[in-house]
């Protein structure tokens, strides 16, 4: 009896195991692919995927990356959630998730619609930055978002964290 090539071929690619793992890389730009189009739950385990790949690199800036990548994403998903995750690993990590990557989040977030994941990062962002100038805009920006776009039931939520437009 002879087998085919590529019954032989498939016998030792699933020997190998299958394909080859992902890089963190290509996992955030196919997770972005699927965010851009609007598949938020796959593109969330991408994200994730490539957080675990990346193990303990926290140093690395793909880190960051993919830090901002999954919040946005996340947020669509459970916003609470995808907030507290970010937060804390901006407290985790400082060094990595710092000023510009608060404001990625914030201004991805916000014209995402996600009003008021934006409006809970960018409040820690201006205790973390207080004065800071780049922050202060970021913070207009948001109420600006917020005031031309928001419906009635964001306004609430927003207004039950604080939130009072300017």
């Amino acid at each position: 009896m002879r087998l085919s090539i590529a019954f032989v071929a498939a016998l030792a690619l699933a020997a190998c195991g299958g394909e080859s793992a992902s890089t963190p890389n290509e996992l955030l730009l196919e997770g972005n692919s699927l965010a851009a189009k609007g598949d938020h739950a796959a593109a969330l385990e991408n994200f994730q995927e490539a957080i675990a790949a990346l193990g303990d690199d926290t140093a690395s800036p793909m880190f960051a990356k993919l830090q901002v990548a999954k919040v946005t994403s996340h947020a669509h998903e459970d916003a609470d959630t995808a907030v507290l995750d970010f937060l804390n690993a901006a407290e985790a990590h400082p060094d990595q998730i710092g000023k510009n990557e608060l404001a990625s989040a914030v201004t991805k977030l916000s014209e995402g619609g996600a009003f008021t994941a934006a409006f809970q990062i960018v409040k820690v962002a201006e205790a973390r930055f207080e004065g800071d100038a780049d922050i202060v805009a970021l913070m207009a920006r948001v109420d600006e978002d917020i005031k031309n776009n928001a419906s009635a039931d964001d306004l609430k939520a927003l207004e039950g964290l604080g939130y009072v437009s300017k």
